[in-house]
């Protein structure tokens, strides 16, 4: 009867010859990686010496459109286009004005607009995308008709990329038909909505202002549209704003009058005044709230604000109070008189909280008809 077959034990040297192996694997593996880690920053170093160099060389050309086209062409034939064109991006990136449309001039010399409209045409709409969103930023006039064209793209992120690359070029042409396109595609717009009329409203407002008064589009453009020109304080849509205090929309009640609270002007706080009486109840808190910034209340501001210290809202109470804790007492330009239980040297929060209880007050002691004659028991002097 014959046993089974053992395997053959390793000896001491075969182990420690695998061990060797294995430490001179790791050794080798680790030398490697160094390299390439060595190698990888001395490229980045040569790399960034390159870009100022190549910068040094265009900078002084940025303002000079003639002579940065030629140096742009000089320098990329020494250091190779792509460092060339990344360098120009960078600085197209920082300027503006006669250096951002000589930078344009220069990228198009170099054939990079080229390049990037063959990229923004491209299947993929990774690669599709962002040469639409450095064509905006540095694609100039030639950019532009381009860019009008690919507004018919059958793919809607797209056409939201290409407006919002409008938006930013120097083109009357192309924002208008940006805003067109906008409206036609966008009937409920959302935050990119707000954030592609806000560009418009910095680079161009006057054009904002005559797209929405020329054009029929919805409430909830009209109100994005409010927003985005009280943001840059454009002083002519005052009179749009007061237009649109009488809208249908309560919402865009509450825009026109935080509007025209932004922008004040003659008779805007007795138009913002006569909306504390609006039946709805944002639109009162809202004219609340803006009157904060008018300056010196008028005398009917300020009984229409205490009025409002009793409102069922409790948004409507809050800014009521805090608008006349901080235009009215703190400045002194519509005083409570010194039988008062607001105290005019206490903290603001304090301020506020005693009008809201005075304000209950007066609501209760109205709802339960006390006080016979019907006149405030605290009487206002308005400077």
């Amino acid at each position: 009867m014959t046993g089974r077959a053992r395997l053959p034990v390793p000896g001491p040297d075969l182990v420690l010859q695998a061990a060797s192996l294995l430490i001179g694997l790791t050794a080798i593996a680790c030398l490697a990686l160094i390299a390439l880690l060595v190698l990888r920053r001395w490229r980045e170093v040569r790399r960034q010496r390159a870009r100022w160099r190549v910068l040094a060389q265009l900078a002084p050309c940025f303002f000079d459109p003639d002579r940065l086209g030629l140096a742009a062409v000089e320098t990329a034939g020494e250091y190779g286009f792509e460092l060339v064109s990344r360098v120009l991006h960078e600085a197209r990136r920082e300027l503006g004005g006669k250096a951002g449309r000589a930078i344009d001039d220069a990228l198009e010399v170099l054939g990079e607009q080229a390049r990037l409209r063959r990229r923004a045409s491209s299947w993929s709409r990774r690669r599709r995308l962002s040469a639409i969103d450095v064509l905006g930023r540095c694609g100039g006039s030639s950019a532009a008709l381009f860019l009008r064209r690919m507004l018919a793209h059958p793919d809607p992120v797209t056409r939201r990329f290409v407006r919002s690359a409008l938006a930013e070029l120097p083109s009357q042409a192309g924002r208008r038909a940006a805003l067109d396109s906008f409206a036609q595609d966008e009937r409920d717009p959302q935050g990119w909505g707000a954030t592609f009329l806000a560009r418009i409203g910095r680079t161009a407002p006057e054009e904002l202002l005559d797209w929405v008064q020329r054009r029929e589009v919805g409430n909830r453009h009209r109100k994005l549209v409010l927003e985005a020109l009280g943001d840059v304080h454009y002083a002519a849509a005052a009179d749009l704003a007061i237009e649109l205090l009488d809208s249908e929309d309560p919402e865009l009640r509450a825009s026109a009058a935080r509007l025209l609270g932004r922008l004040g002007g003659p008779g805007s706080q007795e138009r913002i005044a006569a909306a504390l009486e609006d039946p709805v109840w944002f639109v009162r808190s809202a004219a609340a709230g803006t009157l904060d910034g008018l300056g010196p209340l008028h005398a009917g501001t300020v009984e229409r604000l205490v009025s409002c210290l009793a409102d069922p809202s409790w948004w409507v109470r809050h800014n009521a109070a805090r608008t006349l804790s901080s235009t009215a007492l703190a400045t002194g330009d519509a005083a409570l008189a010194a039988d008062s239980p607001v105290d005019r040297g206490a903290a603001g929060n304090e301020r506020e909280q005693a009008l809201l209880a005075w304000g209950a007050a007066r609501g209760d002691s109205a709802s339960a008809g006390a006080g016979g004659s019907g006149e405030d028991s605290v009487r206002w002097t308005v400077h």
